[in-house]
Parts: structure tokens; sequence; C-alpha cells
């Protein structure tokens, strides 16, 4: 019986196949390709040509003549070349459709368009590929499918034998086909119907301007407002598109912060966006639109004084470029751009660079103060005639105390993109370890919130290709954000009352680490924080940093070589580049899930080379280049589910409890019967 069945499976496989023919194709097994071949028989000295065509057919404009090459049957005989007398038909290379998706050149050969009847065969041979028709669609289960894969750009004809089974040869079903439905426009009502529901530019006609809901009040995402000559308008501030120019506007939505930049090209008296009393001159702010009896809801105007309590005055104050020590603008004071001269005697005053709202709110009463933080700059020439603007909203709740180091990272979890919490370990002695956090009693664990980088993890900023450390110019690291940092240190270094140039070497050694935010003779520790609520209270929360070399070995290694110029300073080993390495795991937390905690983190110091620096009017000139890297690695385990392990019952019996099962015989024997029942007993017990 298995012996037919067999040659039944072989008489199956032999019947499709010569049903299939020799032309079938299947893409996972194996395809041969046959070209027509070229033979020379040198005893008769007769060419012999196979292309599967009709030696009597003819020949036109279309067709070319080949050159074959002599080959014998000894492989060690040279070649030579022959020009017979035939003509071959050129091929045709888009035999399978009359349109050729690539062709875009007219009577150009278009590179890597294989079905371009305008290039020859020498124009192919610089080709590297042929692009694919991605806009066709073949059925893979036919056999005729394999002769639209192979693209051929020899200037012979070949075919395709496929030996796989499983292709379908001929179908009895009807042929398949997609249709796409013509669409027509007819007028220009279809036309605005077929824009329904898609994207268009915004209308910037007052008219479309949406109603003021009296029921909304102060919510979360409602809109925010400006009243402005007694027109109530939108609150808005200047934005991008598609460039960097000003060249649009970002609306304010209540409770959401907003920042944007944008680039003002046009420096000029005319150009209202450069001057602050265009932000602030006849504008209040709308502070709820609860009381709707002050204002028309359909025209949006004013029906009456609006009280101070309603529409509520900036407060403006006058800031450095960070936005600190400010000082309040009386309201007597112009501060009003204005610009004088052209070309080389070009120059403005008072022009607007930085602006920031603060907006203070008590919840659904509604905002109840607005400072306008300003910062102006002057430009004359050579200064570049451009100005970048810096906008900025944000909301604080009344009497809110902001405080950096009352910030989370996450709750417990990091969150993408926050800083990492860092704090220092302040003891006694400078011990920095590999091992776990040992936080004896006269240690504490500080965030010093006037210090940036004592709170976060921070790293100088390049400005102009200088390195840039400070509370307001930095590079605060966010979670899973990779940065590579390359800066130059310029700074200047005192030679007085210093003796020796090793202490001069660890000086400059000792500037570099100040970037780090490292501080290399201090009794501190530096750690971080485990998840994005770490509690300067709770130890648990914190580890410290690992360093591949400790700072401290690092400084034993720079010394400094005696030169005799004494305007010249050798140092040698001094480290410039920084790698920091952050490992991060996800961890199941108080049944909160994917809870992200920095397992560990990896100080190494690079690029510990020899440098030679000058010494002019007791001054040391460095000009050095640092690196800072800094990469995340997910180290998550896979997740396990487990199952709680069921109960288990430990049950006490006494010595006779059995007594009453069992009968002892003259014989001394168990009765069978009882040690069936007593088994029984014990299984009841158990289940």
């Amino acid at each position: 019986m298995e012996k037919i069945v067999f040659f039944g499976f072989v008489l199956f496989g032999i019947v499709f196949k010569v049903f299939s023919g020799t032309s079938t194709t299947n893409t996972e097994s194996t395809t041969e390709i046959i070209t027509s071949e070229i033979t020379n028989d040198y005893e008769n000295d007769n060419v012999t040509l196979e292309f599967g065509i009709d030696d009597n057919s003819t020949c036109d404009e279309n067709c070319t003549t080949l050159t074959t090459v002599k080959t014998g049957s000894s492989p060690t005989k040279a070649p030579t070349t022959i020009k017979p007398n035939v003509k071959v038909p050129k091929i045709s290379l888009s035999s399978s459709t009359k349109t050729c998706f690539c062709n875009i050149q007219e009577k150009v050969c278009d590179i890597n368009c294989c079905c371009d009847k305008d290039c020859n065969y020498d124009m192919r041979q610089v080709f590297g590929k042929c692009d694919d028709d991605l806009n066709r669609v073949y059925d893979t289960s036919f056999c005729e499918y394999t002769k639209y894969i192979y693209k051929n750009n020899t200037p012979f004809e070949w075919t395709v034998n496929q030996n796989g089974f499983f292709c379908v040869a001929k179908t009895n079903l009807p042929r398949q086909y997609y249709i796409h439905k013509d669409i027509t426009l007819n007028n220009l009502k279809e036309a605005s119907l077929a824009k329904q529901n898609k994207f268009d530019w915004a209308e910037k006609d007052s008219s479309t301007t949406p109603e003021i809901d009296p029921q909304q009040g102060f919510m979360y995402g409602k809109p925010a407002y400006l009243v402005k000559n007694n027109l109530i308008i939108p609150w808005v501030i200047p934005d991008t598109l598609h460039t960097d120019s000003c060249s649009t506007t970002k609306t304010i939505n209540l409770l959401e912060d907003v920042e944007t930049k944008c680039t003002q090209y046009e420096i000029n008296n005319n150009n209202k966006k450069l001057d602050l009393h265009s932000y602030i001159e006849n504008i209040t702010v709308l502070t709820s639109s609860s009381d709707s009896k002050y204002f028309n809801q359909k025209r949006l105007t004013l029906l009456q004084h609006c009280p101070k309590e309603i529409c509520k005055n900036f407060d403006v104050l006058l800031c450095n470029e960070f936005l600190q020590n400010c000082s309040k603008l009386s309201q007597n004071v112009s501060k009003a751009h204005h610009c004088q001269g052209y070309s080389f005697n070009f120059s403005c005053k008072n022009l607007l660079q930085k602006l920031q709202y603060n907006i203070y709110h008590n919840g659904t009463q509604g905002i109840k103060k607005v400072d306008l933080l300003v910062h102006l700059m002057n430009l004359s020439y050579p200064s570049i005639h451009t100005v970048i603007q810096h906008f900025k909203v944000k909301f604080f709740w009344v009497n809110q105390n902001i405080n950096i180091t009352s910030q989370r990272s996450g709750n417990p979890g990091y969150i993408f993109k926050k800083p990492i919490i860092t704090a220092n370990l302040v003891q006694h002695k400078f011990v920095i370890s590999k091992k776990p956090l040992n936080i004896s009693t006269n240690a504490t664990i500080e965030r010093n919130h006037s210090k940036i980088n004592e709170i976060v993890l921070t790293l100088p900023k390049n400005q102009n290709g200088k390195c840039i450390l400070t509370n307001h110019i930095n590079n605060q690291i966010q979670f899973g954000i990779n940065n590579l940092i390359n800066c130059e240190l310029r700074e200047l270094i005192t030679t007085k009352n210093k003796k020796l140039n090793k202490d001069l070497c660890l000086n400059v050694q000792e500037l570099i680490s100040t970037f780090w935010s490292i501080e290399l003779n201090n009794s501190t520790n530096k750690l971080f924080g485990k998840y994005g609520n770490a509690n300067i209270t709770n130890i648990k929360d914190w580890s410290n940093v690992s360093y591949t070399l400790t700072p401290e070995n690092m400084l034993k290694r720079v010394n400094s070589v005696p030169s005799g110029n004494k305007s010249r300073l050798n140092c040698i080993n001094l480290c410039t580049k920084l790698k920091i390495d952050v490992f991060h795991a996800r961890s199941i937390v108080e049944d909160l899930h994917d809870q992200v905690q920095i397992v560990w983190i990896t100080y190494s110091f690079g690029n510990c080379r020899n440098y030679t620096f000058l010494i002019e009017d007791d001054q040391i000139s460095i000009n050095i280049r640092l690196r800072f890297e800094v990469m995340f690695y997910d180290i998550t385990t896979e997740k396990l589910k487990k199952y709680v392990e069921p109960p288990s019952l430990k049950i006490s019996l006494p010595y006779d409890f059995f007594y009453p099962f069992v009968k002892i015989d003259n014989g001394g024997n168990l009765i069978k019967n009882s040690i069936v029942l007593i088994i029984t007993l014990v299984l009841i017990l158990i289940n």
C-alpha cells in the first residue's frame, strides 16, 4: 500500500510538470537563464546560430549586425573574431507593456531605465540597476510572472526555464483586473464640494474669528483673548512656517506653555513686530469670558467700559539677555524702536529680541496677573542685519514658588526628554568608590538650586565654537537623547604665586573638569537619581556615579616637563574628553508597569595627551578642544508572567486517629478493607 501511494505522488508530479510546460516560474525555486548560443565548428568552418527565430525571417531598419566570437573545443586555443553575415532583430525590452514608466526624457536615455528604447546596448553598460515599476501589480501565482522580474540588457535573446512545481500554467477562471473610477469635475460647485474635509490655508479675514463661548470659563485648551482698542482679538505670538522667518502666528491657549523662535529680516521703522509698544499699547488681557455683559459675542467688541478685573494691563519688566535682573518699565518711558542711516551708517535701537509672558491664574477664577519680560537690543554696522526673536508663554498658579529643585523628571520612572536629576554627597573626606552608596552620619545629600549643574546633569553649550557653561547657557542632558558636543576651551590662567609648573598643569586640568561638573578638590561625591522623583531625604533614591578612572587618580597622572624657555608650559596627560554612559531599564514599581529606572552611570576620561601653552604677561593662554559624549543603553530584561502558587495545608492528626479502623486478628495482620478506607480518607482531606 505504501508503494502505491509513493508511485501515485511521483505520477502526479510528472503529470503536473508536463502540464505546466518549460516556461513556468516560481520565485522560491531555482531559475535557469539560457542565452542563445553562438558556436563554431573549426573542422567544417561553419557558424551555427540559435536565436529562436526563423532563418527565413527578413530584417529591416530595426536589425543590427551581431559580432560573434569563435570558440573551439580546445580551451587552450585563443579565440578569433569573425563577422558573419547574419542579421539579428533588436531585442524588445518592453514586450510586456507598452508604457515605460521611467522614460521621463524624450529622445534621451534615462539612467537605470531598462525599458527605455532610447538606450542602446553600450548605454546600458553604465546602468547600476534596473528601476522597478512599483505601480504594476503581477500575480505571482502564475508561471508567466518570471518574465516580468528579469530584465535583459544583453544583445542576446534568452529564455527562462522554470524547474519549480507549484505555479499556475492555465486557469479557467475569468481574467482578474483592477479598476479606478475616473473623477471629473464639471463646475465650480463640484470643485468646492471636493475640497470638503481636506487641508487648506487658514483664512485671515477677521470675520471668520470664532465667537466667544460665555460658558467656557477658564479651562485648559480654550483660546485666550486680548482687548485692543475695544476689539476682542485672539492672543497670538509670531511663529515660523516652512522657513525661519516670522511669517505666521501661533495661538495661545489657556494653561498651555508655548515657546517659539523666528527671524526678522526687515530691520526698519515700518516693521512693528520689532517694536515693544505694538505688544502693549492699548492692549489688555481678557481674564475671563464668563462675564458676557461687557462684550458683544458676535462682533467681539466691548459694550461698555471694561473693569480692571476683566481687562487687565501688563506689568512690563526690562531684563538682560537671560531675562534676569529685571526692572519695571514706567508708563511714561518710551522704548519704541528706532532705526536710522543706511548701509555703512546703519544703526537701530530698542529692537525687541526676547519676550516672555508669565501668566498667573487662580484656576476657574481666571487670570490674576500677567508679567511681560522683555529684552531689547541694539544693532549697528557691521552687525548682521537680522534679529532672531524668542517668544515664550508660561502659566503659573498664584503665589506659586518657582523652584527648579521641585521639578520632577517622572513619578516614579523617568520620562523621555526630561533632565537627569543629580545631587552631591557632601562628606568630610573626599571618597569616590564603585561600591554601593553608603552615607554616614556626617554626610548629607544636597542640591544647590543656585547652580544648575548641581541639580541636573549638565554639559557645556557650543556657542560660536566656544564652551559655555553657566546657569543660563548650558546643555541639559535629556533622558534618552544621545549627545555629541565639540567645543573649544578659551581661558586665561594667571601664573602669579605659582612656583611649580606642575601646579599650573593641575590648574589647567581642574579648569577642564569644571565643564564636566566635577569638583576635583572638593569632598563631594556626585550622585544621580535612580527615578525621576528622587528625594534627598531618601537614601534609596540615589546612587553614586562610577568612574573608570577616578578623578583623584587622573590628577596624579598630570605632570609637567621642564622647559628652557620660560614662555612655554609643557603639560603631560591632560584629559580633554568625557564619555557618559547611562544604563537604564524598565521595571514594575507599585503595580505600575514600564517605569524607567537609571541603573548605572559611568564617567570615562579620554584623549589624555601632552599640551604646550604659551606664557605671556604672567598669564597662560588656554585654547583646547574638548569633546563630550553621552550614550543611553537600554538593558531591560524580558518581562515574565508569573502565577500565584496555590495555598498549602498543613494537617496534624493525633497519633490514635486511625485506631478505630484497624483490626488485628490472631495473625497480627491489618484488614485490607481498612487500609483502602484509610487511604481514601487521607485523599479526601488533602483535596
